[in-house]
């Protein structure tokens, strides 16, 4: 990312999709581990400017922002006033990480027009985000398929004695050769777990799962990530498969089956059958997404999935690549 000394500020960041967890539970020594990519569609846009005293907000999210200037005016120690315009937003609680780029967009801003070098998990951080995940931070700031470290626990499963607002470490990130294509569903579904409804969700997990963290471990190491920097698409959508057909078995019991509804089933089932290289939900749903490349199974894929939303949910269909660059910071005069 970039800056400059303009005094208007436009942050414009795309969604992530969350492609699962290592190690849910903790039997290595660190609990989650997330594997995830920046996607270029839906993002978050806002622009933002400096002035005298008062808040301004623009668009929709406005109180969700409101929220944000209020805590990151706090962090900087600003006394001034502030316009924000939202022009574009990634759904809500639908697996996407709305709520990191929204905070993280919103904080680049601020810091440019302030003039301060912070750094991007000193934002997440301040405005709570990261805490489970740090794929949303790392996407944000450099874009590509990235794998966190996870947060440490000790031996008998407490949470270690980490910092407040502890984000994940970055331990790979790569990027995704442009010719790969995700074909991402949204089914008309209820929202995913956010907040203290994922905490409990968390809670329900069984704790006897080494056998299966062990496999997708294994599967992400020797699988996954030689495919992608190999640009091998079959074996990394083959991985993919598997990872999540793993994790989703790890969450069965919290979220109520392999994927949180039988529709988002149906999607992913569909999306194989019409020819992608690997399928999926992200996050705790109900967005769900095929990998594949080429138009005409692209447009393939988006047909049967459309027949399958038609038929049951409703919903919305996104065809996007992958966001190799991340967020953009882009700079302007003042008026």
């Amino acid at each position: 990312m970039s800056t400059s000394d303009s005094r208007i500020v436009t942050v414009e960041a795309g969604a992530r999709l969350h492609l699962g967890f290592i190690d849910p539970l903790g039997g290595s020594g660190r609990r989650y581990g997330s594997l995830g990519v920046a996607i270029r569609r839906p993002f978050f846009s806002l622009t933002a400017e400096l002035r005298k005293r008062g808040v301004s907000v623009k668009g929709p999210s406005s109180q969700r922002i409101r929220n944000l200037v209020g805590i990151f005016k706090k962090h900087f120690r600003y006394t001034g006033g502030l316009s924000v315009a939202v022009h574009e937003e990634i759904p809500e609680h639908v697996g996407l990480g709305s709520g990191t780029q929204m905070s993280l967009a919103l904080g680049t801003a601020f810091a440019t027009l302030l003039e301060q070098e912070v750094h991007i998990q000193e934002l997440a951080r301040t405005s709570g985000r990261g805490e489970v995940s740090g794929i949303g931070t790392a996407t944000f700031e450099r874009g590509g398929f990235v794998v966190d470290g996870g947060i440490p626990i000790p031996a008998d499963g407490e949470a270690v004695e980490v910092s407040e607002g502890y984000v994940p470490p970055l331990l790979f990130r790569h990027e995704v050769p442009e010719d790969w294509v995700f074909v991402v569903a949204l089914p008309n579904l209820p929202r995913g777990f956010s907040g203290a409804a994922e905490e409990q969700a968390f809670s329900k997990v069984p704790p006897a799962q080494t056998e299966e963290s062990n496999e997708i471990g294994r599967q992400v190491l020797m699988q996954l990530l030689p495919a992608l920097i190999e640009d091998d698409i079959i074996r990394f959508g083959q991985a993919l498969t598997t990872i999540q057909r793993l994790v989703g078995d790890c969450f069965a019991t919290a979220q109520g089956g392999r994927f949180a509804n039988p529709v988002i089933a149906t999607c992913i089932r569909t999306m194989l059958e019409a020819g992608a290289f690997g399928a999926g939900q992200s996050s705790w749903g109900p967005a769900c997404y095929g990998l594949s490349r080429g138009s005409t199974v692209v447009n393939a894929i988006k047909q049967a999935v459309s027949r399958v939303l038609d038929a049951t949910s409703g919903g919305k269909i996104i065809v996007t690549r992958a966001n190799n660059y991340g967020a953009r910071v882009i700079t302007s005069p003042e008026h």
